[in-house]
């Protein structure tokens, strides 16, 4: 959005202007954006290791590279995988909500291109430090050696797997002090115009029986004769998080988690109460 702001993008654009490889030629930033694009999920159509990938990819001397390079995924890797396999599309000829991690693994890596930077110092840089977000970080392979695990739900420990070196999609850790100034900040116009806002709280695609859609970045709820809701949860091993925003009561629920615990997700009770109040 902020890209968008300084003429940097449009969303109109192909992806193949700014990763001109990408073998989805008509796909748009904006099909990325609202999860309407064709991509399918890398979760489900990576099935190899690291390792594997490496030999099958490139002449790389395998004793060179690191643990983590020999371990883990990256963006670019994931990049590399779809320009090299170019894994079937999903069907979506009606733009229809389809969630799909790639997208936005997509995404990060053309704000890196239109950058010059790596994706977590962008985040850093331009809103984190800017604005006071002094708990807030995206986890990458720059800090690894910092890793605090999340738990399953029988309190067993969730360690570090092959994808959890990829951002875009996930891997920025906050706290819900942070997260309400982020709130905050996207209320006011110190980060955004107001229109650029309100423009990803819009539909961008067909709203379902249960009045719910997608936005660029955010899900929403139109319920009926009662203001839109603006939110979105969040999952990764043991980490559950919801933000849900009631921008006309000026209110916002942030819920964070690190055992997997379902009932994060059970906000719909909290939006109620909000309402209720005078």
């Amino acid at each position: 959005m902020k890209l968008f702001e300084e003429k940097k993008l449009d969303f109109n654009d192909l992806v193949i202007k700014y990763l001109p490889l990408f073998p989805y030629k008509n796909v748009t930033v904006s099909e990325l954006l609202s999860h309407t694009s064709v991509l399918p999920d890398y979760a489900n159509f990576i099935t190899m290791e690291k390792r594997e990938f490496i030999k099958k990819s490139s002449n790389t001397d395998l004793h060179k590279l690191s643990e983590v390079e020999l371990n883990y995924f990256t963006n670019e890797d994931i990049l590399q995988y779809i320009i090299n396999y170019s894994p079937s599309p999903v069907s979506n000829s009606k733009k229809e909500f389809i969630y799909c991690n790639t997208n936005y693994v997509i995404l990060a890596i053309i704000i890196e291109r239109i950058t010059n930077m790596d994706y977590p110092s962008v985040l850093k840089k331009y809103i984190f430090d800017k604005y006071g977000l002094n708990n807030t970080f995206v986890f990458n392979k720059n800090n690894i050696e910092k890793y605090i695990p999340s738990y399953k739900e029988n309190n067993e420990i969730w360690g570090i797997e092959k994808f959890d070196l990829i951002y875009g999609d996930k891997n920025i850790y906050s706290t819900a002090i942070d997260l309400y100034l982020w709130d905050n900040i996207l209320k006011s116009t110190a980060f955004l115009k107001k229109e650029t806002t309100s423009y990803a709280y819009e539909p961008k695609s067909i709203l379902t029986k249960e009045n719910k859609t997608y936005g660029y970045g955010w899900r929403l709820v139109f319920p009926e004769n009662q203001e839109k809701i603006i939110y979105h949860n969040g999952w990764w091993h043991g980490n559950n998080t919801a933000l849900i925003r009631l921008i006309e009561k000026n209110a916002v629920i942030i819920i964070l988690g690190n055992r997997y615990n379902d009932y994060i997700y059970s906000h719909k009770r909290f939006v109620e109460i909000l309402r209720n109040m005078n």
